[in-house]
């Protein structure tokens, strides 16, 4: 879809990771078999030192397939053992690229505020980056796994 902005963020709060993990399973099993409905990132939020932290794989695992293909190339350049270590560096900068992609989680700061208040005692949000059309279908989903369901649209 050429019109895919996922320019909404549906957050559902968890109580624990299980149930958190149970819904990404669904939610991208039906992204995947879905022609009507692309999600864009999807990962879980929860607070390490007070802190809110991503885990959004999906865009991590494209970081590290380019990481390895960069480095690859830079490898070949260099010799036969630069392949290893070129692929193997590219894995990691580009997992590292990847894990630092902030477009899904393009929050304003009073909606950040308001996630950490959410996120207490162990609970983990699920995100999905969504279009308009989606919101209601994903935020169900999300529902029928017993989360606490929260839409916020990126700035």
């Amino acid at each position: 879809m050429s019109n895919n902005k996922n320019n909404l963020v549906v957050v559902a709060i968890f109580d624990d990771q299980d149930a958190a993990d149970s819904a990404i399973d669904d939610l991208k099993s039906w992204n995947n078999q879905s022609k009507a409905m692309k999600l864009g990132a999807i990962g879980t939020l929860n607070l390490e030192e007070g802190e809110i932290v991503s885990r959004i794989p999906r865009q991590i695992g494209k970081g590290a397939a380019i990481g390895v293909i960069a480095g690859t190339i830079a490898g070949i350049l260099s010799g036969s053992i630069g392949i290893l270590i070129g692929a193997a560096g590219g894995a990691l900068a580009g997992g590292a690229v990847g894990s630092m992609f902030k477009k899904a989680t393009n929050l304003r700061p009073e909606d950040m505020i308001r996630l950490k208040e959410e996120l207490t005692d162990g609970k983990v949000a699920v995100m999905a980056t969504v279009d308009e059309h989606e919101k209601e279908n994903t935020s169900g989903k999300l529902k029928r796994y017993g989360g606490n369901v929260l839409t916020f649209t990126a700035p």
